[in-house]
């Protein structure tokens, strides 16, 4: 089971996909230290809270996406300013940016893309 203060941190961020949170904060959630917080996530979780957060913006974001938003649209729901910005992110987590990724997806599963 994981630890309950990294629990909390990843409720806090699964409830608010679209809200920037500071490790700050984030450390206050989990009633620690930025510097604990960070150690407890990898050791609980495998990866940073950041890059635990990407993930989950990515799983929204194909949640979205299959639902037919369109990426500006879901780059704004999850807080973005620029879809670029978002674009560069799902890149870094999935490889491909989210229109190549769906299209691909889509046709790997007899969709149209």
């Amino acid at each position: 089971s994981t630890e309950p203060r990294v629990k909390r941190v990843m409720d806090t961020l699964a409830e608010r996909p679209g809200l920037a949170f500071s490790m700050a904060e984030l450390a206050q959630v989990a009633c620690a230290s930025e510097r604990t917080l960070a150690r407890m996530f990898v050791k609980a979780v495998g990866m940073s809270v950041g890059d635990w957060n990407r993930r989950l913006m990515v799983q929204h974001a194909l949640t979205l996406l299959d639902a037919g938003h369109s990426v500006q649209r879901v780059a704004i729901t999850l807080g973005y300013t620029e879809s670029s910005s978002f674009i560069d992110m799902f890149r870094g987590v999935m490889g491909q940016p989210p229109g190549q990724f769906v299209g691909q997806r889509d046709a790997r599963h007899g969709g149209v893309s």
